[in-house]
């Protein structure tokens, strides 16, 4: 399994035990957005990224990289969640010519992992 889907595995899940591959793993990902960010405020765009931001040393990091970010909690009833994810995945799903039960029973470790 890769190093980002690992780490947020065990960031939802309370797991502290994080190796230095999923640290590079998120660094990465973060990076991109981090980058992203940046070089459309150099062009003189206003910008949001949007992102789940578990942990604090993780939002400490992208302090560092942009020390005036301004980070916004929104808190969404799990219903609404719920649905827009499903939502979500059935038009994957319908992309690949699959249901999410076909795409549910892949062997893929991201999907084996959410099945445990």
């Amino acid at each position: 399994m890769n190093g980002l889907a690992s780490v947020f595995q065990k960031w939802t899940s309370g797991n502290k035990d994080i190796s230095e591959e999923e640290h590079n793993g998120w660094k990465r990902y973060y990076d991109v957005l981090i980058e992203r960010a940046l070089k459309a405020s150099a062009e003189g765009k206003n910008c949001a990224i949007t992102f789940v931001c578990y942990i604090k040393y993780v939002r400490d990091y992208i302090r560092e990289r942009i020390p005036d970010i301004k980070f916004i909690h929104l808190k969404v009833d799990e219903e609404i969640l719920l649905g827009l994810a499903v939502s979500r995945t059935q038009k994957m799903a319908a992309q690949v010519g699959m249901t999410i039960e076909q795409m549910w029973k892949l062997p893929r470790p991201d999907i084996v992992l959410a099945r445990e």
